[in-house]
């Protein structure tokens, strides 16, 4: 591409491979690869960085990651990293390199109009993709901040982003986790009128009432899985045994 004088215009897609291959720091590396190009993710590579992120449990990371993105802005110390094993660190200084000189060794850079700077992008945007709603929710979920993930749920329904199963299982759970099952089962009843049928991750929930001695609550769920003709998993097992 670069030899052929055709630029990205985001980088999504290898952020995303990169991270999948477990490849976090390298991974970070083509976000400033970006940041140099003056390119501002968009909200699909946003959503990405944020996934790789979320999957190697640098929670407040995603969080300062996602702020920054919605001000209009990309800060480089947010992606840097103290403890880098030394493989990783020769890996990375590779790549550094190719980042650093072999996009412009061909010659020519990405033209004025071409660049997508912040301020061009303008600040204060929110989310469209129920996508990247459903990653935040989880992730506020399993970093114990309840209050932040109601946020996020309400504020994808004041911008008019419609939940899916993914956003509504996530909320009953991470609502019933906490000891708020009246909260769960009003979730579980909006997710109904929304049209969407319980699948048995969602009747999974039902499990935390076993917690709180309600075991008829537990048999009533498991029962519901099976009229439902869905297929108890290993936590339904788990939680019948």
């Amino acid at each position: 591409m670069a030899r052929d004088r055709v630029f990205p215009t985001n980088m999504g897609m290898i952020i995303d491979i990169y991270g999948k291959a477990g490849l976090l720091h390298e991974s970070l590396l083509w976000v400033k690869y970006m940041k140099i190009r003056g390119i501002f993710p968009d909200e699909v590579t946003m959503k990405i960085v944020l996934q790789v992120l979320k999957d190697v449990g640098e929670f407040d990371r995603v969080d300062r990651f996602y702020k920054d993105w919605g001000m209009g802005r990309v800060q480089l110390e947010n992606l840097e990293f103290e403890s880098v094993e030394l493989d990783s660190v020769m890996a990375s200084m590779s790549l550094k390199h190719f980042l650093s000189t072999e996009f412009f060794k061909v010659g020519g850079r990405i033209l004025p109009s071409k660049i997508l700077s912040s301020n061009e992008q303008g600040s204060n945007r929110k989310p469209l993709m129920v996508a990247t709603y459903n990653i935040l929710i989880d992730l506020y979920g399993k970093a114990g901040c309840l209050e932040d993930a109601s946020d996020a749920f309400a504020e994808m329904l004041r911008l008019g982003v419609e939940p899916d199963i993914v956003t509504f299982n996530t909320m009953i759970h991470i609502c019933g986790s906490h000891g708020h099952l009246s909260e769960s089962l009003s979730l579980l009843n909006k997710m109904e009128e929304k049209g969407f049928k319980p699948d048995t991750k969602t009747y999974n929930f039902l499990s935390l009432y076993n917690d709180v001695g309600d075991i008829e609550v537990v048999f009533k769920s498991y029962r519901k899985i099976k009229e439902s003709r869905l297929y108890p998993d290993t936590m339904t097992y788990r939680t019948i045994v």
